[in-house]
């Protein structure tokens, strides 16, 4: 391990929290950051989209499409799959909303997908740092490429998974404002893969209820990738050689232009709803 990647691993403890495994989510968003050192152009706090007082939205460092962000609480030990989330529940819908604006602007439609580790803290106790990944609760939004064509594509995610390994529940009539409670109807504290267009989704589960978590790292991205663009594409988060930087780097320098006034306009259209906080 090099010097700097020290930075990124061997923090010092906080003793007034918990001890944990870096997250790139509470750690990484600042100088010295890996999205800084991938991309030196962008300082690394442009990285946050922006923030509500619970949320905040990020540019996912290696963005599947032209539009990828990753809606995260702030705080690491909460999770969105809970039962009473109260004021982080209305500002996922609110964060949501305004994502979903960034794209309607363009004329475009969203695919959201999470992968769920099934560990309610607040019910449990148990530190969610020693999952095996990344284990700060993220929720995908990335756009479907201009030229794809939605219909079908929910089919052809479910497909990867019609096997006797994996459990599927169907979920419609999704919207933003009931999605965290059904996700939580549907999962009850188990790893999932969720996969969500419009107003249909589904949720995946392991057939193995005793298995820690029966899905590999990333199985999602590699799914999305895979539909969308072939089997030869990059789709891991860390980038494996230049070539692929390259096609993560045309993608961020896309999105930074589009939203530098454009994800500002959005917001202010929504500055006559107030808040979910200003509202408690």
């Amino acid at each position: 391990m090099s010097q700097r990647e020290t930075l990124y691993f061997q923090l010092p403890p906080d003793e007034s929290q918990p001890q944990r495994d870096y997250c790139p989510y509470c750690d990484g968003l600042g100088k010295g950051s890996r999205f800084q050192d991938s991309y030196p152009k962008y300082e690394g706090p442009q990285q946050v989209f922006f923030k509500t007082k619970e949320t905040q939205v990020l540019v996912d460092i290696a963005p599947l499409s032209a539009h990828h962000c990753l809606l995260t609480p702030i705080d690491h030990n909460q999770t969105f799959i809970h039962p009473d989330l109260g004021i982080l529940e209305n500002e996922f819908v609110y964060s949501l909303g305004v994502l979903d604006g960034c794209l309607l602007q363009r004329g475009l439609e969203s695919i959201q997908f999470m992968h769920g580790d099934g560990q309610s803290v607040k019910e449990s106790g148990v530190s969610r740092s020693k999952r095996p990944r990344v284990t700060h609760d993220h929720y995908h939004h990335i756009s479907i490429p201009k030229g794809t064509p939605a219909e079908g594509l929910l089919e052809r995610f479910r497909e990867k998974f019609s096997d006797e390994n994996h459990q599927i529940v169907d979920l419609n009539g999704l919207s933003n404002q009931n999605l965290l409670a059904q996700l939580f109807a549907v999962t009850q504290n188990q790893p999932f893969l969720f996969f969500r267009i419009g107003k249909r989704g589904f949720v995946v589960l392991g057939e193995d209820k005793e298995e820690a978590d029966p899905f590999e790292s990333q199985t999602h991205r590699r799914v999305i990738t895979e539909v969308l663009y072939g089997e030869d594409v990059p789709w891991k988060w860390k980038p494996q050689g230049n070539g692929e930087n390259a096609v993560f780097r045309e993608r961020i320098d896309e999105m930074m232009g589009l939203y530098a006034q454009g994800l500002l306009a959005v917001i202010n259209g929504w500055s006559n709803c107030p808040t979910p906080s200003s509202q408690n």
